[in-house]
């Protein structure tokens, strides 16, 4: 791949991620509002939820597996940047998912999680 190429090539992919990301924060803001705290929204192809129900990490983690949606508790990682929180933490990966996927996604999460 010729250098022109590859620079094309990476600014595509960025703005694709780029509006993967707004999208996915839109549609969490939009379908979850103040039940959830979005938390590092600019990093990388993932967004930290912070739930708030009174659920743990393991049921919230379980309840999205169920409606086949993968995401990871904080605790995976052994690591707590909100220790003192009675609220479960997960991450929640944007990068394989398609655009038109991630609005159905989001409202599949908000039902198994608040209803």
């Amino acid at each position: 791949m010729a250098d022109s190429q590859l620079e094309k090539q990476i600014r595509r992919t960025r703005k694709i991620y780029a509006r993967k990301n707004q999208l996915l924060l839109e549609q969490l803001e939009k379908q979850m509002g103040e039940r959830i705290r979005i938390l590092g929204k600019e990093t990388g192809l993932h967004v930290l939820l912070e739930v708030f129900c009174d659920k743990d990490s393991e049921t919230i983690v379980k309840a999205a597996a169920s409606v086949g949606i993968k995401v990871t508790s904080l605790k995976a990682y052994r690591f707590n940047p909100l220790e003192n929180s009675r609220y479960p933490l997960v991450v929640m990966g944007y990068g394989g998912i398609k655009l038109e996927q991630i609005a159905p996604a989001v409202e599949k999460l908000a039902q198994v999680w608040f209803h």
